[in-house]
């Protein structure tokens, strides 16, 4: 009995929190003004951003993503949105990090790539980044 009694009561914390998380959301929140302009899309960074810290010495590691994308269209320059044909595409890289020193390290990230539309494809090697971390601070 004890269990189910502190699980109710770690359930109702819970739901105490969330609704202070959401009141507080709610008062703080800007109105929007309904006069102001459309600034477009955020643009907020990159997707994968290197390490802040270097391999040690000799350490390998190694990190794989598989990207699946659609692209149906495009936008002008009023951010206009312009159809076009599906076009899918499957990345797959391999982002590579050895540790040549105890401050130092090389990075590499070779990418393939797999590209279908209307009925035809193509398979190709993109660019290849190499970068030399060295480590200022620890």
């Amino acid at each position: 009995m004890k269990k189910i009694r502190n699980f109710d009561k770690t359930s109702l914390m819970m739901k105490k929190c969330l609704f202070l998380l959401f009141l507080s959301a709610s008062i703080f929140a800007a109105p929007q003004d309904q006069n102001a302009k459309d600034l477009g899309p955020w643009f907020t960074g990159p997707l994968l951003a290197p390490s802040a810290s270097c391999n040690s010495f000799r350490e390998l590691t190694w990190q794989p993503y598989l990207f699946f994308t659609n692209t149906f269209g495009s936008f002008d320059n009023n951010w206009n949105r312009k159809n076009a044909p599906n076009l899918y595409t499957v990345r797959a890289l391999v982002d590579i990090t050895y540790g040549i020193s105890s401050f130092m390290d090389i990075e590499a990230t070779p990418s393939f790539v797999y590209q279908t539309s209307q009925g035809s494809s193509s398979v190709r090697m993109s660019d290849t980044p190499i970068f030399l971390g060295i480590q200022v601070l620890r």
